[in-house]
C-alpha cells in the first residue's frame, strides 16, 4: 500500500524527513483506517526518536499523539494500565496538541483533536473529551478541514454514552457521523459510525 511503500522509499534514499512525514501518514493510515494499533505504536514510536533534537518539532508532536492514541484505543494495553497511567498518558497528549497548536499549525487540529478525545474517553474522561470534540467539530464545521469531521460526531456519540444521556441524542450523533461519512465517500468510517449506531439501537 502508498504510505508502507513511501517509509520504503524513504528509507532507501535516507533522508529522515521524508522518513518521518511517511510515518506520520504510515500511522494515520493504519491507526485510524486499519485500527491496527501495533503498527502506529512502531511507526510514532520511530517518529518521536527521529524528531527528537531535530527541527522536526510539528511531526514530533503528531508521533506523541498517535503513540498514546494507540496504547490506549488497543484494549489489551489499556487494561494493564491504572487509571492514573491512562490520565497521565491523557495529559501527554493534550500537551502535545497545545504544542502543535502553538507553533502556528492548523492543519489536522480537528483530526488530531478527535485523537485526543478517544484517549480521553477510552481513558474513563469523558467531560475533558467532550470539550475536545465540540472544538474539534466547530473547527471542523467553520473551515475547510472536515476529513474527520464525521469521526467527531461518532466520538460526540461515545461521548454521550460515556456521560449517560438520552439514546435519542446518541442516536442522533452517530446517525450525524454515518450521514457525514456517507456524503464524503469514507467506507472505513461510514461503517464505524454504522457499527456504534446499531449498538445503540439494541441497547
Amino acid at each position: 500500500e502508498a504510505s508502507r511503500e513511501a517509509v520504503r522509499i524513504a528509507r532507501l534514499h535516507e533522508n529522515d524527513y521524508s522518513l518521518v512525514l511517511a510515518l506520520v501518514f504510515a500511522s494515520v493510515d493504519a491507526g485510524f483506517a486499519r485500527r491496527d494499533f501495533d503498527e502506529v505504536l512502531r511507526a510514532s514510536q520511530e517518529v518521536i526518536e527521529l524528531a527528537a533534537g531535530r527541527p522536526f518539532g510539528v511531526w514530533g508532536v503528531q508521533g506523541e499523539v498517535f503513540n498514546a492514541w494507540a496504547r490506549l484505543a488497543n484494549p489489551e494495553s489499556r487494561e494493564v494500565m491504572t487509571r492514573q497511567e491512562q490520565a497521565s498518558l491523557c495529559q501527554q497528549c493534550e500537551a502535545a496538541l497545545a504544542m502543535y497548536r502553538g507553533s502556528g499549525a492548523g492543519l489536522k487540529v480537528p483530526f488530531m483533536q478527535a485523537a485526543l478525545a478517544e484517549s480521553q474517553i477510552n481513558a474513563g474522561l469523558p467531560d475533558r473529551a467532550w470539550k475536545v470534540i465540540n472544538e474539534g467539530i466547530f473547527l471542523a464545521e467553520s473551515g475547510t478541514d472536515q476529513m474527520w469531521l464525521a469521526e467527531l460526531y461518532r466520538l460526540k456519540g461515545r461521548c454521550l454514552q460515556a456521560r449517560g444521556a438520552a439514546a435519542e441524542e446518541q442516536f442522533e450523533a452517530f446517525t450525524q457521523a454515518a450521514s457525514i461519512a456517507r456524503s464524503q465517500g469514507s467506507v472505513a468510517l461510514e461503517h464505524r459510525a454504522a457499527a456504534d449506531l446499531a449498538a445503540t439501537g439494541a441497547s
